[in-house]
């Protein structure tokens, strides 16, 4: 389970304005140590400028690949 804030930008005049936040849950599988999937729900507000706030559900898909970089 996670939690995310985001804020618009540094920049008057919205700076440090909350744009999107984000709450979402999921379960996954290690299928060996480089490669992950996972599937879950994501529940997001958001809240644009000179807009009415909205509110999107959406499940997702996740695939991760890791590599380890070689130093140089």
């Amino acid at each position: 389970m996670g939690v995310q804030v985001r804020l618009r930008d540094d920049n008057p005049p919205y700076g440090g304005r909350m744009y999107v936040e984000l709450l979402w849950v999921g379960v996954g599988y290690q299928v060996d140590p480089r490669f992950y999937l996972g599937i879950g729900y994501a529940h997001t507000w958001l809240h644009p400028v000179d807009q009415p706030d909205y509110q999107e559900n959406r499940p997702y898909i996740e695939a991760v690949l890791t590599h380890e970089a070689v130093g140089g």
